[in-house]
């Protein structure tokens, strides 16, 4: 299915890579017709390397990718992503796949390349896993990369070189925002420890939250708008608002610099970090819509899950968004390991009561690399046990 969301991990890697010199291809199987066309488009390529980026729920097809590589076009695989970053043991023994990067991808890709073109050598890239080239049964595991200190260094992500004309003109995604838009991260990580989320997230981007300086931020945005002439914005950062003090000062630039009046944009947010005098500044600077993770009405839930959010804190964020006319995006799991029937009634209530205008349901899914999979894989918990003395404590 096509869709509005640019794969702005990959974007990234690809315009650090071209700022190094690297030749750089796109291809988003989204917007391909079949699996012939796939074929195709990897044999014309004649690339020496092929990155796939991978969630869980896409490593069938990342795999198939993998193969159609190495069978049709002899060409190295390097697969990073949430995935294999948390199950790298588990990648690399596929047949196909040559390396796994682990964590933030543009630095260990470049170096990579440069091993590759006999620059340097493998054992001394951070962040690789890799098979032993004489014996390749062997599994290397480099010492882990430390994230990127400083992401005003990165350069913009390389957008143009996926389906940029189709992303712009499909609004799958976009809903309430009006399009064009397009995604951007002001910051990576997150300091919370929701059990279907973290350990993950944090191997991924590291413990803290890292921010690019404003400058760099609206430097981007206004390129957006002015090659792209976008209407909205998507903040895709996991928790727009947890540090009140960056979130008044971007509200504030977006006014100074009278982008406020020309573009709309949305984030998402947490219940307890936001208040109403933040959602009034958020919506002074053109913000239309928060998406909060309220993820279900019932405290027992909530605990299983490590939320540390309360009800009420639920039901007070939504309502001072409606009140101040600012558009609430709901974000509900049901089928929680030890859920029960009055648990998924408490869920309907709030929303019931507090009506917000859209709600995604979405049903819970231990992945790998989180503490809700690790814990259901390993102990097989009883309902009780989940809620109380098995889970990793929660920040």
């Amino acid at each position: 299915m096509q869709t509005s969301y640019l794969p702005l991990g990959l974007a990234y890697i690809a315009g650090y890579l071209r700022e190094n010199g690297v030749e750089v291809e796109g291809l988003d199987l989204r917007f391909l017709n079949d699996w012939n066309e796939t074929k195709k488009r990897i044999i014309s390529s004649s690339a020496d390397l092929v990155c796939i980026g991978a969630m869980t729920i896409e490593m069938p097809r990342a795999l198939a990718v993998a193969k159609i590589v190495k069978t049709r076009l002899g060409a190295d695989v390097a697969l990073g992503g949430p995935h294999p970053t948390v199950c790298p043991d588990e990648v690399i023994r596929e047949e196909n796949v040559d390396f796994v990067v682990v964590g933030e991808g543009e630095h260990t890709t470049q170096e990579l390349v440069e091993a590759l073109e006999g620059r340097r050598e493998l054992h001394t890239i951070k962040g690789l896993v890799y098979k032993d080239q004489k014996r390749t049964e062997r599994i290397v595991h480099n010492p882990k990369r430390e994230p990127i200190p400083d992401l005003n260094t990165l350069p913009y992500p390389a957008r143009e070189i996926f389906p940029i004309n189709e992303i712009l003109s499909n609004p799958v995604t976009n809903f309430p925002l009006p399009s064009p838009a397009l995604h951007i991260f002001a910051s990576r990580g997150c300091p919370f420890k929701c059990r279907f989320c973290q350990p993950c997230l944090d191997k991924l981007f590291g413990h803290k939250v890292r921010y690019r300086s404003l400058e760099n931020v609206f430097s981007e945005i206004e390129h957006l708008i002015e090659k792209y002439h976008i209407h909205a914005l998507m903040i895709e950062d996991d928790t727009f608002t947890v540090n009140k003090r960056w979130t008044e000062k971007f509200c504030e630039e977006m006014e100074r610099r009278g982008l406020s009046n020309e573009i709309v944009w949305y984030c998402h947010s947490r219940a307890d970090t936001i208040d109403r005098e933040t959602i009034r500044k958020l919506k002074k600077a053109g913000c239309i819509s928060v998406c909060f993770g309220i993820e279900s009405g019932s405290e027992h839930v909530l605990q299983i899950l490590g939320k540390n959010v309360s009800e009420e804190q639920s039901w007070n964020a939504i309502k001072m968004c409606k009140e101040e006319g600012v558009i609430v995006v709901a974000n509900i799991m049901i089928g929680t390991p030890g859920e029960r029937i009055e648990d998924l009634e408490k869920t309907v209530r709030l929303i019931e009561s507090t009506e917000p205008e859209l709600v995604f349901v979405g049903i819970t899914t231990p992945t790998p690399g989180t503490y809700l999979y690790d814990c259901l894989l390993f102990t097989s918990p009883s309902p009780r046990d989940l809620s109380t003395s098995r889970m990793p404590s929660s920040a």
